[in-house]
Order: structure tokens, then sequence, then C-alpha cells
């Protein structure tokens, strides 16, 4: 009887373990590692002497920290794009106030340290190439403006030396010589009021000595 107790005992044991092996193997197979670990535990209380939980365990175990590792990769990964994108969205939001308020070269620094962040993002290239076309422009207007006031510069030198040699020439008593110097600086500034006035003096001066050589003259043939 005691014999047969005990085949029953132990006939009962193996079926109870080979049932947690099973729903641990299925478990196991269907990817559930932690609780398939602990089914095999639970058949290792049963038969400590078995191989094959233990060698199970073990795989669970090397399974669950490469889970582990590649989460906390992925984690990692994923907390280092969103500073990275959180620091390129700030350097455009500067870049883009930069550009509004038409600081255009700092502005372009900036677009291009967002794109050696993100060298596949289209806006910072567009931002880059429209200040590019706007300092070109600037700078077209600024050579035109420069070269409008040398020219300028040039011709307020010439029409002061014509004055400066029409007045000495004025101041001589050389009325027709200055006449025509005063007039030469006109064609250069006709908007002036000295030249036009001193030809107007030059012209009563003319007249007043035509006049007494005239009157002159009258005499001189009584």
């Amino acid at each position: 009887d005691k014999a047969a107790q005990l085949a029953a005992a132990e006939k009962a044991l193996s079926e109870k373990y080979a049932a947690i092996i099973k729903l641990a193997d299925s478990q196991f197979n269907s990817g559930d590692y932690t609780t398939a670990k602990t089914s095999y535990t639970d058949a290792l209380s049963l038969k400590a002497e078995e191989a094959y939980p233990k060698t199970q365990i073990q795989k669970i175990d090397a399974l669950l920290a490469s889970q582990q590792a590649e989460a906390e990769k992925a984690a990692q990964l994923a907390a280092a794009e969103k500073a990275l994108s959180e620091k390129y969205a700030a350097i455009i939001k500067l870049a883009d106030s930069q550009f509004s308020s038409g600081d255009y070269t700092t502005a372009k620094t900036s677009y291009t340290d967002a794109l050696s962040l993100k060298a596949e993002e289209a806006y910072p290239k567009t931002q880059i190439q429209k200040i590019d076309a706007l300092l070109a422009s600037q700078q077209a207007e600024a050579d035109k403006a420069a070269q409008l006031a040398a020219a300028e510069k040039a011709l307020s030198e010439k029409y002061a030396a014509i004055i400066k040699l029409a007045d000495s020439q004025f101041s001589s008593g050389d009325y027709t010589t200055a006449k025509t110097s005063y007039t030469d600086a006109l064609s250069l500034k006709a908007e002036e009021a000295y030249p036009k006035t001193q030809i107007q003096k030059i012209d009563a001066l003319l007249a007043s000595q035509q006049a007494e050589a005239e009157k002159a003259a009258q005499l001189a043939a009584a």
C-alpha cells in the first residue's frame, strides 16, 4: 500500500510538473517571459533536480536583459532626439526673430547652426537662400548709393572749382570770361542761384560799360 501511495504521489507530481512545464513553454513561446519564468520556477519547486526549467530560466534572464538593454537604448535615443528637436526649435525661433528684425547676417548664422543639427530640414535652407538674395540686393543698393555719392562729390568739387575760377575772373574785371565760367557752373548745377545772380550782375555791368563806351564815342565824334 505504501509503495502504491508513493507511486501515485510520484505520478501526480509528474503530471503536475508536466502541466506546469507545458504552461510555461506556452508562455515562453508567446513571449510572456516574466510569467513563464514564474511557471518554470514553480516547476523547479516540484522537481528541483530538473535541468530543463533551469535552462529555460537562464534563457529568459538573457532575453529580459536584452529587452531591457534595448528599451534603455531606445529611451536614450528618444531623449536625445527630443533634446535635439527642442534645441533645433529654439535656434529656429531665434533665427526667425533675427530675420524679422532685419539682422540678416546673424540670422543666416543661426539658420546654419540649425542645419548643423538637422541637415535634412528644408526650412533653414529656404531662409538662407532668402537671406542671400536680400544681402545681395542690399549690397547692390549700397554699391549704387556709393557710386552716386562719389559722382555727386566729384560734381560738387568740379562746380566749386569753376565757381572759384569765375569769382577770380569777376573780381579782376574779366566779366565776359567770368560769365562763360558761371555758365559752365550752371551746366553742372542748373538749380544753383549764385551763378545766375552773378551772370545778371555781369550782364548789367557789361551793359553799363557798353552804354558808357557808346556815350564816350558820341562825345568824341562831336
